[in-house]
Parts: C-alpha cells; sequence; structure tokens
C-alpha cells in the first residue's frame, strides 16, 4: 500500500473537492484491505489488530471493521501474547512423556475458558507451575494468591498461570478437555505408552496418597476424576498390571460425575505403575516420595514382601505379589496363609510350603 497522494484542488469548491478525494481513497485502502481480508482473518489467530494494521501499513479501526463484518469480535487481550514466548503447538499432538503428563495435570486442576481462549493451570506448588511454564516454553507470569478449599476448609497458598492463546487452547479442547470437564472429560485418545504418565498427572493433580494402619505400614490412595475415566481406567488398564480398584463413589450431589476411586491393597502397583521412569523430572516431588520411601519399607515390612510357592521337594512353582492375590487365586483364607507364613513355614498348606522371598 505504498503509494503516493496527489490532490488537486478545484479552487472554487476547494473543501468539497478535498473530501471527495479523501473518500475516494479511503474507500480504495478498504477494497484492497477487503481483498486481503482472508489473510488478515488469518493473521487475526496470533496477532494483534493493532499488528496487523501496521503490517498492512493501515490503521487499526480499518482492520476492525473486516473482523467486525466477518462476525469475529475483537477481543480485550491479544489472542497469543505474541510478545510473550510460547509454543503454541505443544498439545496439538501427544508424542511425549512430559505432554501425557500436563495433559493429564490439566484435566486435574486445569480450567479451559472458550470464550477468552485462556488456558489456566493451578496449584499449591510452586514446582508445579515451573515445571509446566518450563515444558510449554512460557514468558508468562506466575501469579500468587490465597486459596480456600472447600475441600478441607482450610486456606492456602497457591500459584497460577495463564495461557491467553486460541491455537493453544483449541488443542487441548480437540484432546477433550472442555470448559465443563467436570461434566464431560473422557480418557484420551493417546498412544498406550503413555497411559502412565497421563495417569500420573492426573493423580499429581487431584489425588492422594496416606499412611493407614495401626502401624501406619499400609497405603491407601484415592483418584478423583470423572466417572469416565474411572472407568476406562478399571478395565482397560488395571488388570494388565494386577491392581484391583477397592471402590468408587460420587464426591457431591451437585456434580453428578464428579467420582472418586479408591486403592487399598494394591496402592503401592499403583504407584509402581504411574511412578516408573525414574528419569521424569516432573512428578509431584511430595507424592512421588512417598513412593520412594515405601519402596525402602517394603524390604523391611513382611506385609510388603512377595511370597514364593513350592511344591514337597521344594522346588519354586510361583512367585505371588501379595496374600490377598493368593486367597483369591486358590480359594483359602488369607488370615490363615498369614499364619502360616509366620508360625508354620515348615508345614504344608494346601499341599504347598509357603515362604517370604528370599527367606529360607
Amino acid at each position: 500500500m505504498n503509494s503516493k497522494l496527489y490532490i488537486f484542488l478545484d479552487i472554487e469548491k476547494p473543501f468539497s473537492t478535498l473530501k471527495v478525494f479523501i473518500l475516494n481513497i479511503n474507500m480504495k485502502i478498504h477494497r484492497k484491505l477487503i481483498e486481503l481480508e482472508s489473510k488478515i482473518i488469518k493473521l487475526s489467530k496470533t496477532k494483534s489488530q493493532k499488528e496487523i494494521a501496521v503490517i498492512y501499513e493501515t490503521n487499526q479501526p480499518e482492520i476492525s471493521k473486516i473482523l467486525i463484518s466477518k462476525g469475529i469480535k475483537r477481543k480485550k487481550s491479544r489472542m497469543n501474547m505474541s510478545h510473550l514466548s510460547l509454543n503454541i503447538n505443544y498439545f496439538k499432538k501427544i508424542d511425549s512423556n512430559d505432554k501425557a503428563y500436563w495433559l493429564g495435570f490439566i484435566c486435574g486442576d486445569g480450567n479451559i475458558n472458550k470464550l477468552n481462549n485462556k488456558v489456566t493451570l493451578v496449584s499449591k506448588d510452586l514446582e508445579v507451575i515451573e515445571g509446566f511454564k518450563e515444558s510449554i516454553g512460557a514468558g508468562h507470569t506466575i501469579s500468587k494468591r490465597e486459596n480456600f478449599d472447600k475441600r478441607t476448609n482450610k486456606t492456602y497458598t497457591g500459584y497460577t498461570i495463564q495461557i491467553g492463546n486460541e491455537i493453544f487452547t483449541n488443542h487441548l479442547i480437540n484432546l477433550g478437555v472442555t470448559s465443563n470437564k467436570t461434566d464431560v472429560l473422557e480418557f484420551p485418545n493417546i498412544d498406550e505408552k503413555y497411559y502412565s504418565y497421563f495417569i500420573a498427572g492426573l493423580f499429581d493433580s487431584d489425588g492422594s496418597v496416606s499412611w493407614v494402619g495401626k502401624n501406619k505400614n499400609y497405603l491407601k490412595l484415592n483418584l478423583i476424576t470423572t466417572k469416565e475415566i474411572i472407568d476406562y481406567i478399571d478395565k482397560n488398564i488395571f488388570p494388565q498390571h494386577n491392581i484391583e480398584l477397592k471402590y468408587c463413589c460420587r464426591v457431591t450431589k451437585n456434580k453428578l460425575n464428579v467420582w472418586k476411586m479408591y486403592i487399598y491393597s494394591d496402592a503401592y502397583r499403583f504407584l509402581e505403575y504411574i511412578y516408573s521412569d525414574t528419569n521424569f523430572k516432573y512428578y509431584l516431588g511430595r507424592k512421588y516420595n512417598i513412593y520412594l520411601k515405601n519402596i525402602n519399607k517394603r524390604k523391611t515390612v513382611r506385609h510388603f514382601r512377595k511370597i514364593c510357592q513350592y511344591d514337597s521337594n521344594m522346588n519354586l512353582i510361583k512367585t505371588w505379589n501379595t496374600q490377598q492375590e493368593i486367597a483369591n487365586s486358590l480359594k483359602c483364607p488369607a488370615t490363615t496363609l498369614n499364619t502360616y507364613l509366620n508360625k508354620f513355614k515348615n508345614k504344608i498348606y494346601i499341599n504347598y510350603y509357603w515362604r517370604y522371598e528370599n527367606e529360607q
């Protein structure tokens, strides 16, 4: 649009002539912009109206007219915060461990605002927000605020990062994350090798694990998500890893599709599955450390040790993970088996000898 402007005035009607020339020039500019409207609309997804106006050497109102005529409303903020760094195609395809993990975390503690094209991630752990920011290459600010948790009736310090970008947001929506994810959220269509990372992110964001029992030597954990995700995990993943879901229930009456699943005897096996990658650096420290401590505890506490089954000649037949696993398979009381393991290991029970692993 670089052109020189020559204005010839009618001396007798100087103002009317000038008005006509200016009007004609504006019309020419507008017609030229209309010809470029497809390019302008495309640019509007990644640039502000002011930036587009600079590119085409015009003013912002002209750009605004074209976008409004096409039903594209002007947003209060830039669509992609273009002055800040961001990998806008980070979630275009889940093809890495960290992408699967952060997708799971967003499904738990993230929020999608389709109207403003914003993705918000909230956590009381600063390491989480910093890790997410690093992964997506964001130059956005992390805000700190006090939040009241209705579930625990406590106030805690929370950290938040907001990403305002239509492309970035739409990639997550395409993966099934919506603004009403508490009502509609299914297990994402991702490669099976990323399942454990997705569930780890989901668990780190909206799960809990603790020691229970008289001697605090039993693990118990729970995970809050939608019924569809719980059903998918229980049907397609747990059987492959010998994990039993104890039970699940609806969390509140107001949110009909928000459920909590509980795992007791197989809690360690669940943690072993989701935290299997020792080189992965984004696991939530305070939960991952419970798993690491549990590994050491299992070496000394008999309850955690595997059980070996021998024939009458003390030839190894099979190694079992828990007493309950044996009881369920052989249809015998777990308490009786426990007695033999601890008091009568030299006697035969159900035609077999039983020993804890590495025990003579």
